[in-house]
């Protein structure tokens, strides 16, 4: 143990002769005040706790009434720190599990997650380690037993051996245990012993050794493949890029791997990681993908391509994701604690993964805003795997492969060659650690499918009624089912409809949340078959019965018959995906709702947060659309990635516009993101597919991009406003939200953050902006007023430095009051 760790520069004082050395403890809660952790002393004697070590998680007491919490420990030294009395140090209480330890790279990463996202170390380590291994679900003893060398037993035991005359059956125990170690259950059967008391009898002799081990029980097969899965023949473009990955192997570089949609990217990612395991066999590889629900096929190839979770050795695949039972993500986490499974795949927190090791990082769909953790601690999944690469082999590092069709642009300009770069990346000198890796064509000779766009202004004006379908994508969707292909429906808005209001034009009441400055959204109730009515609205539709619910609160009431104000009775307007599914029954009446199973008939099936309440309903509805049962999927952006089916042949996009004039600047970003990743759905198989885009919009420059598939033309173009507006990635920022109950309060709390900021800036010369404070997009969620400043920097080190001194000083907190936000992916 290092002396001196805690203040090298000082004598510390003569530690107390009952302490056998000292541990700093993050403790579990949100406690800022000591960023590094709290110090205790290891007691001499207790042999449970002599070989702490950083990573442990141990029981400590804190605060004046020495109340039991638990924490990790972050540091060990032999001498106290410097200025602090030894009799004052509360001792170590106790250790929590032997076998529950982070590593101690992870809580390296921990301290730097800290530092960055403005987060107490306690919490963010709390993060890292899964409920379901804190609390030890599935955790049972496995004890096996051996014949023992000569005689073991002393004192009365071996008194009691040698007076005791060894029975037939007992002599069958001994035979059967033999030098190896024998688990209790298949030694008691293979000496047909129904008891276990000849066996404890032979024990308490000293005829017997036993050995306990603590096991997790969980089923491990969840992802196992059905058969194996052969290296598929790759175009030139890909066995470049797999050349280019290889050649980092051993130090830390970052690869951009934009590749059109249907261009092979997960084959690249497994023939590199082919390559790794045969120049080091025991090399760990982590896999990160937006959401594992949603990618049953990215994760069934890598299970088929290197075995599944339980596979032979290193070969398996271990799966890491909230969607398994707690047992099954104990089982995997110890598998990887262990070192059995050497490959983790899985979503946002798998990047915590407690591998022994880290020789290669690979990033899924790395635009997808799902990587971003919206609670505390606010760290964005695809940075953390960075850093962590960063980290590894002793600061060495690992290459990263991030992939997507779309790339956010914050990692499209690091890794330009030319003058897009972003202006960090430039400062930093980053450019040898970051390339792009180019991937311009589908598979196999494949097409990008043909896109058309409908105007949908046009269409309202020529045709009667209100349709969510136009002419040509109903006429699309019969001569697709008609030809035995499958459709994908994209509508980024779930419900039946979101706009509740009198028509009453001097009137003006809208329908909105009692609880939040939102409109409230009509949602037909789902076991009420469609055609079921309650009342027509004042707008003609036909409504199922249903209720109103807020999208931000949850909050429920029943939907109204009439104005409050007018008397009127209400109109209901606007789209969702609920009543797009309505529409499309009637309009194709052999349409089955929910994945119809009659014979000869067509289904359609819904994904969205309202249709698919687990992992398992996910599962479900894609193995339905995957085998052909489902014909037509309607969905939001949930469907827009992961899905490679070969029989799609039409993607229709509802309606493009429903994201594009929202109140952030990456609402161009977002848009271009979402209709090109869902176009890249259609033509992956021999028919070539077609994407009809509907807009009311279809000059926009952005949909008009996205149309044509020209990713590189709209980052050209956006990165140039971006440049000229000093936004992200150009800039760094990071925001900071207060909220109360009061508004007063909630307001005044956000000027005293502002009056901190702006006078720490001053003192130290950071350079950043301010904005004032201002009302957030949406002041009002679930009663809470909200305030937010913003706060732009040069780079990252800037906005680092400012926050870390009104962090330090008191003024800037993370907690139910208060968020801080770094590298802000949402600005509401």
């Amino acid at each position: 143990m290092p002396a001196g760790l805690f203040g090298e520069d000082a004598t510390p004082p003569a530690p107390r002769l009952d302490a056998a050395f000292y541990v700093q403890v993050a403790v579990e809660r949100g406690v800022d005040a000591e960023p590094r952790g709290f110090t205790y002393a290891v007691p001499e004697g207790v042999p449970s706790l002599g070989d702490l070590g950083v990573g442990d998680r141990v029981t400590v007491p804190l605060g004046r009434g020495d109340k039991p919490v638990q924490g990790f420990v972050v540091a060990v030294s032999d001498d106290p720190p410097a200025g602090v009395e030894a009799a004052k140090i509360k001792p170590v209480r106790g250790r929590l599990g032997l076998a529950v330890k982070l590593p101690a790279d992870l809580v390296g990463l921990a301290g730097w997650m800290s530092r960055y996202y403005a987060c107490p170390i306690g919490m963010t380590l709390a993060t890292m380690l899964p409920a379901s291994v804190k609390h030890g679900t599935g955790v049972s003893v496995r004890r096996s037993y051996r014949a023992a060398e000569g005689k073991r037993g002393s004192g009365e035991a071996e008194k009691r051996g040698s007076q005791q005359k060894t029975t037939k059956l007992q002599r069958a125990i001994l035979e059967s245990a033999g030098a190896g170690w024998v688990e209790r259950k298949e030694l008691l059967e293979r000496a047909g012993a129904k008891t276990a008391g000849p066996l404890q009898k032979l024990l308490e002799a000293g005829r017997l050794e036993e050995r306990s081990e603590e096991v997790v029980t969980g089923n491990l097969d969840a992802v196992a493949p059905p058969e194996a899965d052969a290296a598929q023949r790759l175009e030139p473009a890909q066995r470049d890029a797999v050349n280019a990955i290889v050649s980092r192997f051993g130090s830390f570089h970052v690869d951009l791997l934009h590749g059109v949609t249907g261009s092979g990217k997960t084959e690249v990612y497994l023939q590199a990681i082919a390559k790794l395991r045969e120049l080091e066999p025991q090399a760990c590889v982590l896999v990160l993908v937006p959401e594992i629900a949603l990618t049953p096929q990215t994760v069934g190839r890598f299970a088929a391509r290197f075995g599944g979770s339980s596979g032979p050795g290193a070969a398996g695949v271990a799966v890491l994701h909230s969607g398994l039972t707690p047992g099954q993500r104990h089982a995997h986490w110890r598998r990887v604690s262990e070192g059995t499974s050497r490959i983790v795949i899985g979503a946002r927190s798998a990047v915590f993964a407690p591998l022994p090791r880290l020789d290669l990082v690979i990033v899924d769909e790395e635009h997808d805003t799902g990587y971003k953790q919206d609670q505390l601690p606010r760290y964005h999944g695809r940075d953390v795997a960075i850093k962590r690469a960063a980290m590894a082999a002793g600061g060495r590092g690992c290459p990263v492969v991030l992939g997507s069709a779309t790339p956010a642009l914050e990692s499209y300009a690091r890794a330009l060659p030319g003058k897009r770069r972003s202006e960090e990346a430039k400062k930093s000198g980053s450019q040898a650690g970051w390339s792009l890796l180019s991937l311009p064509d589908r598979v196999a000779g494949a097409k990008l499918p043909r896109v058309e766009v409908v105007d949908l202004a046009r269409e309202r004006r020529e045709r009667k009624g209100v349709h969510l379908l136009s002419r040509r994508l109903e006429a699309a969707i019969a001569e697709t089912l008609d030809g035995g292909g499958q459709v994908v429906l994209l509508l980024n808005r779930r419900g039946y409809a979101n706009y509740i209001a009198c028509p009453d034009a001097g009137c003006g009441w809208l329908l909105t949340c009692d609880h939040c400055d939102a409109l409230g959204v009509y949602h037909r109730h789902d076991h009420v078959p469609a055609g079921r009515t309650e009342r027509v609205s004042a707008s003609g539709f036909r409504l199922p019965k249903g209720n109103v619910r807020c999208h931000h609160c949850g909050a429920e009431r029943r939907l109204p018959t009439h104005c409050p104000d007018s008397g009127h009775k209400l109109s209901v307007f606007g789209m969702g995906t609920q009543r797009t599914e309505e529409e499309l029954i009637r309009k194709f009446p052999g349409l089955l709702s929910g994945g119809g199973s009659a014979a000869g008939a067509a289904s359609v099936t819904r994904m969205d947060a309202d249709a698919m309440r687990s992992a398992a309903d996910y599962q479900r509805a894609l193995a339905g659309f995957v085998s052909g049962e489902t014909e037509v999927l309607l969905g939001t952006q949930m469907i827009a990635k992961g899905l490679d089916v070969a029989n799609v042949r039409l993607v229709g996009v509802v309606s493009a516009d429903t994201a594009l004039n929202l109140p952030d600047f990456r609402a161009a970003e977002r848009t271009f993101q979402l209709i090109a990743q869902v176009a890249g759905r259609a033509g992956r198989g021999r028919d070539p597919g077609t994407v009809i885009v509907q807009t009311l919009v279809p000059e926009d420059a952005t949909i008009a991009s996205a149309t044509r598939h020209d990713y590189a033309g709209f980052a050209e173009r956006e990165l140039g406003i971006r440049e000229e507006a000093g936004l992200p990635p150009f800039t760094r920022m990071a925001r900071v939200v207060c909220r109360d109950l009061n508004r007063r309060k909630a307001e005044a709390a956000i000027g005293a953050v502002h009056a901190e900021l702006v006078a720490a800036d001053a003192a130290l010369g950071t350079g950043v902006a301010v904005t004032p404070p201002a009302p957030c997009a949406i002041e009002r969620v679930a009663d809470h007023f909200r305030f937010d400043l913003r706060m732009t920097g040069a780079d990252a080190g800037a906005i680092q430095k400012l926050l870390a001194a009104v962090r330090s000083a008191g003024h800037l907190t993370s907690n139910a009051a208060m968020a801080v936000d770094v590298d802000p992916v949402s600005m509401y």
